[in-house]
Formats: structure tokens, sequence, C-alpha cells
């Protein structure tokens, strides 16, 4: 039997994760992707955000935006749906239209 020093015996490295131990593992190991959308109705009309993409690439259907409360008016969300916007091309983009209704 060989020795203990011997290099089969000797326990094979953890592996690592190439971002490190202490960090956490990103869902998305890229780079996080946005697209400029533009808002239309509401108090954000007229604004274009960067908006982050889903798996699929594109704006997610429903945009909420948490307003905090401030002297007595409550706290409220602020509900924003995806809505197609043509341009004279024929191609079209994503657009948030405002739901006064939620």
């Amino acid at each position: 039997m060989p020795p203990p020093s011997h290099p089969l015996h000797t326990p094979a490295p953890e592996p690592t994760h190439p971002a490190g131990r202490d960090r956490p593992r990103r869902a998305y190991p890229g780079r996080v992707k946005s697209a400029d959308t533009e808002f239309v109705g509401g108090p954000l009309d007229g604004r274009v955000l960067p908006v982050l993409l889903g798996m699929t690439h594109s704006v997610p259907k429903v945009y909420r935006v948490p307003v905090p409360a401030h002297g007595d008016v409550p706290a409220t969300v602020l509900v924003y749906r995806r809505a197609k916007e043509h341009d004279a091309k024929g191609r079209f983009r994503w657009r948030y239209e405002y739901d006064a209704g939620s």
C-alpha cells in the first residue's frame, strides 16, 4: 500500500464557482438587457424608461410602479399594460399604457 502522502490519496479540491464562494449565483450569467420603452397616460405620460427584458427578450405584460406614501396620501401602485405601437413601415415596438382601473 502506498504511503498517505501519495498523490492518489490526496483529496480532490472542492469545485469553486467563478463568481466566488461568498457571492450568490446570478440567474442570468450574462449582461442584463433592457429596452427603452415609452409610457402613455398616467403620471409617467411621455417618459421613455429602460425596462428589463425577460427570458424571452421581451418586456413584461404588466409593469407596476410602487408609489410610497407621503403626507396624507397613502401608498399606491401605478399599473401599466403592454401594448403594440406600429410605425410607418409596419414594424412594431412595445409601449406601456396606463390602466386607471387597477
